[in-house]
């Protein structure tokens, strides 16, 4: 997947997987060795093995090595390298497609490093102490945003050390990592002992309106059932808001705790004066084994060329934001070139790691094809729970003429969440890369900013039967 989509989860937080692009074959099938040997993914710590009978994915770092997943050939290629180029002197893989509109470059080893050598290899045997160094030198080697989250990690190692010993308990170890990791408030930092799991991220936004408004009542037992609830009232309330008949909402095939089935969501206000879009994440699966980064992306395709057929004869359009828990960052390029009238470049990334930062890749918004650019005024929605491929959304849409942003910040977790296994088999997440506008802006910690600042969201509105910044930013697209 872009790997895998960015958080959809504001509330929850999941665990998210590898962040690699897909590849594939540029040449014909009987070229398919050329595929085989060690392909490193630089500045992510992976290492591809593929041979005719088995594939792996080592990780690695300065403290060690393992093995994270073993498949077959096909799996690999399929989930991994299909779609790629091959360079003419076959030392390097390059991929981009729908799903993954960044480039990604893997480059060929001829040899597994010493610290990858069978004999090396970390597995469950390893003890706490060497588990707890393993997650520290995954943070210390390919962690991007340590200043801007005012954290020293050189003195988490130290104050960790006083609480590590090799007969302690997985459960007071998850503790000591749990700790370690308290000092980030990132949406893609995440820890899972399989039993257990925690992310250190804040609550912002409508998730922090939420959450108080949880811990003032007793009829819901748990934090992710209010939300539900307050989600389906807010739907309700819009949909009552809108021209009858011109509600449109599109399901998704799995239910999430949060949003239900709810993926997009649209209409419009005033006799069709003023049109409405909320998609709630950054990509669309339709059925349940719609699981590929490509299939995301392409439902949003269809999915928007119905939407924009309907809304086009609207004098604005209001995109709802607040609720947004990302996804795919080609969802996103998909929806805002709907308003792009020229192609442009909009969004750059890189990596930020313990040997320095990357190369810089850029992806360009193109023209809209599918249907004619929207260049009528557009204000869009936002709040301290747009996440990730929502933000990356949200770069994209800013650098449009016709575009004006009402809210708050965004979150200001912008970064694919790096997956990684620890030795005794449980899973991390990190933040390794950067995202910079056209001026090499970055927006990780500090989220992308409205234009106007207005509260995005009261909790007294779902019982007034009203949304106060929708019917703001209304008004607003009215004067325009």
């Amino acid at each position: 997947m872009r790997s895998h989509p960015k958080c959809l989860r504001w509330l929850l937080c999941a665990s998210v997987s590898i962040s690699v692009s897909a590849c594939g074959d540029n040449n014909s099938e009987t070229s398919n060795s050329y595929y085989y040997g060690l392909w490193q993914h630089t500045g992510y710590g992976d290492i591809y093995r593929l041979n005719e009978n088995k594939a792996q994915i080592y990780q690695f770092n300065s403290e060690g090595c393992l093995i994270a997943e073993s498949m077959s050939p096909e799996t690999m290629k399929q989930k991994y390298f299909p779609g790629a180029t091959l360079s003419s002197d076959n030392m390097t893989i390059t991929s981009q497609g729908a799903g993954h509109p960044f480039t990604s470059t893997y480059e060929r080893l001829f040899f597994l490093p010493d610290i990858c050598q069978s004999q090396n290899l970390l597995d469950k045997s390893s003890s706490p102490v060497r588990v707890y160094n393993f997650f520290w030198a995954n943070m210390n080697d390919y962690y991007a945003f340590f200043s801007e989250r005012g954290v020293d990690w050189n003195e988490v190692y130290q104050q960790a050390q006083t609480r590590l010993s090799d007969d302690m308990t997985d459960e007071a170890l998850f503790e000591v990592i749990q700790t370690s990791l308290s000092g980030f408030s990132d949406d893609h930092i995440f820890l899972s002992s399989g039993d257990d799991s925690f992310s250190p991220a804040a609550p912002k936004g409508v998730l922090q309106v939420l959450i108080q408004g949880f811990l003032n009542q007793t009829q819901f037992t748990t934090v992710e059932a209010y939300a539900a609830d307050a989600l389906t009232k807010i739907t309700a309330i819009q949909q009552q808001m809108m021209d009858s008949g011109s509600v449109h909402v599109i399901h998704g095939a799995t239910t999430d705790p949060i949003y239900g089935t709810e993926r997009m969501v649209w209409g419009t206000f005033n006799q069709g004066s003023i049109g409405y879009f909320r998609p709630n994440v950054m990509q669309l699966e339709l059925s349940e084994t719609d699981t590929d980064s490509e299939q995301l992306v392409n439902h949003v395709v269809s999915a928007m060329d119905q939407v924009m057929q309907d809304l086009t004869d609207t004098d604005a359009i209001i995109i709802d934001m607040r609720f947004n828990g990302g996804g795919e960052d080609g969802a996103s390029q998909e929806i805002a070139s709907r308003f792009n009238a020229a192609k442009q470049q909009v969004l750059g990334r890189f990596t930020r790691t313990i040997t320095g930062e990357g190369d810089l890749y850029w992806i360009d918004l193109p023209e809209s094809s599918r249907t004619t650019a929207y260049t009528k005024p557009v204000m869009i929605l936002t709040s301290g729970s747009t996440v990730s491929a929502g933000e990356t959304f949200m770069i994209m849409m800013k650098s449009l003429p016709q575009v004006t942003i009402m809210g708050e910040s965004t979150s200001g977790s912008l970064s694919d969440a790096l997956h990684k296994t620890l030795p005794n088999g449980w899973e991390m997440s990190l933040s390794n890369e950067v995202y910079i506008d056209p001026q090499y802006q970055a927006y990780e910690v500090t989220g992308v900013p409205p234009d106007i600042a207005i509260v995005p969201f009261r909790l007294s509105d779902i019982t007034e039967n009203k949304d106060t910044a929708l019917s703001a930013a209304i008004v607003r697209a009215e004067a325009m």
